[in-house]
């Protein structure tokens, strides 16, 4: 793998998007966000194989060959006016002249999630976000039911729940997922960031220097403060009780369950 490469993950609605947003600053950074479905045909063809490192440097060469990439530059949540959002916010395509000392990320929260251990081994460097589950579920599940695998019951390529109940298979899935990330969180290649964050003390420094850069990053776009979670009180004990594993990736605990999500 080149080594001016690098790769965001996370699980879906945990600021994937925003971190590749903020990061993207061509030439000296660019980000590519779930290009037109890639990520999803390779893993339908593939599965989880050591295959999807062909597949990134392929596409770092497609980039430095100057072909048109679809990026967040030009939707509205890159430009501070809403939220970052690459459900329903079309990206532009553009080209970009890259240097020696570019950095190119590759984003996607699904896909890269299930190829964890595979990145850790290659010593690709990985940030991985994180937020509390109750707003990462509540996001789900308030997402469209018919979008296909749009997670809003639990659906996804890479783990399939076994309850038929919607908050359960929500459960299950994230904590599917937070398995993954807690196997990998250690590794040295890998840099955990946690949405919140964004808000109290931003992860600007850590990050440039877990990716070597001469200079910080700015917060452009800004975040937005998120709003309230919208789920029912069962729905919050289940999710406090059976995901207090996220204690252990820096989120509070108390009697065995978590404490309530951030809400901004």
């Amino acid at each position: 793998m080149d080594q001016r490469t690098f790769l965001m993950t996370g699980p879906p609605r945990s600021g994937t998007t925003y971190l590749s947003a903020v990061l993207h600053d061509p030439p000296r950074i660019i980000t590519v966000s779930d290009p037109a479905g890639l990520w999803k045909r390779y893993y339908t063809t593939h599965g989880k194989s050591e295959a999807i490192l062909e597949e990134i440097e392929s596409f770092r060469a497609q980039i430095v060959a100057g072909e048109p990439t679809p990026t967040l530059e030009g939707t509205p949540g890159y430009a501070g006016q809403q939220r970052v959002d690459t459900w329903n916010q079309k990206k532009r395509s553009a080209t970009y002249s890259v240097a020696g000392t570019t950095l190119i990320g590759f984003k996607n929260p699904e896909i890269f999630l299930d190829h964890l251990e595979i990145f850790v081994k290659a010593g690709i460097p990985t940030l991985i976000t994180v937020r509390h589950p109750e707003a990462v579920i509540s996001s789900w599940k308030n997402s469209d039911p018919r979008r296909p695998l749009g997670f809003a019951n639990g659906d996804s390529l890479i783990h399939t729940p076994k309850s038929t109940s919607p908050i359960e298979r929500r459960i299950d899935l994230l904590n599917h997922m937070t398995g993954l990330i807690i196997a990998a969180r250690t590794a040295p290649n890998v840099l955990l960031i946690r949405y919140e964050d964004w808000f109290e003390n931003a992860p600007i420094g850590k990050i440039s220097d877990f990716l070597s850069l001469d200079e910080p990053f700015s917060l452009i776009p800004p975040p937005i403060k998120p709003g309230p979670v919208a789920l029912e009180p069962e729905e919050l004990a289940l999710i406090r009780k059976r995901l207090a594993v996220y204690e252990d990736l820096g989120y509070q605990t108390k009697d065995g369950a978590l404490l309530g999500a951030f809400a901004g």
